[in-house]
């Protein structure tokens, strides 16, 4: 009868941990992840948007930071002027979620980093998502020759990655971030990037 309880008791507690929504999530997130926005500046913000009013504060570092986009499964916050994370929940394969972060900084180019949760916000590993060939997100545009697209393509130097969650599915989007260049110059790189858009499978991005 002991052990029954007890089962029962750790089957509630699971499932008590995977009702969590994005609230919920967002609010417990480890202060450690953004340092200048604690539990209480975090439950401002959801607050404000929850009541229809504009969710954005002045953070710790006396920065504003806004939230842009919530949904049940997607959060968009402007963490300061030069830094947005994306949080999106993701179903897994086995019935439990995954939560993934991109966080983008731009200065002024941007790129991003990404990390995989559980719902108790301890780190995953890293290849929740399949690596990515760099030579893959760009190729040669219709009618430029082969010594044309390595001259454009050496623009892009540093390349920089920058990654986008889908707030309306579970998607990826991985790309070159554009490092600042002449308006000709750009023109030209833009028609080589061929980003990439992968898909959560309740396992990986694939």
């Amino acid at each position: 009868m002991k052990k029954v309880f007890t089962i029962s008791l750790l089957l509630l507690i699971a499932m008590s941990i995977e009702a969590q929504s994005m609230r919920d999530i967002w609010i417990n997130m480890p202060d450690t992840i953004v340092p200048y926005l604690n539990e209480s500046k975090r439950t401002q913000l959801v607050d404000n948007i929850e009541t229809g009013n504009r969710s954005v504060i002045d953070n710790l570092l006396t920065d504003s930071t806004e939230i842009t986009m919530m949904s049940a499964n997607y959060l968009s916050v402007s963490l300061n002027s030069s830094v947005v994370m994306e949080i999106k929940l993701l179903e897994n394969r086995d019935g439990g979620m995954t939560v993934c972060v991109v966080t983008t900084y731009k200065a002024p180019s941007a790129e991003s980093t990404i990390a995989f949760y559980d719902m108790q916000w301890q780190r995953m590993p890293s290849s929740l998502m399949r690596p990515v060939v760099a030579a893959s997100l760009m190729k040669c545009a219709d009618g430029m020759s082969e010594e044309e697209f390595e001259e454009v393509s050496s623009l892009l130097d540093p390349k920089l990655i920058e990654l986008h969650l889908s707030e309306s599915d579970n998607t990826l989007t991985i790309g070159y971030s554009l490092p600042v260049m002449p308006e000709a110059d750009e023109l030209r790189a833009r028609q080589i990037l061929s980003p990439q858009t992968l898909r959560w499978n309740g396992v990986v991005f694939n």
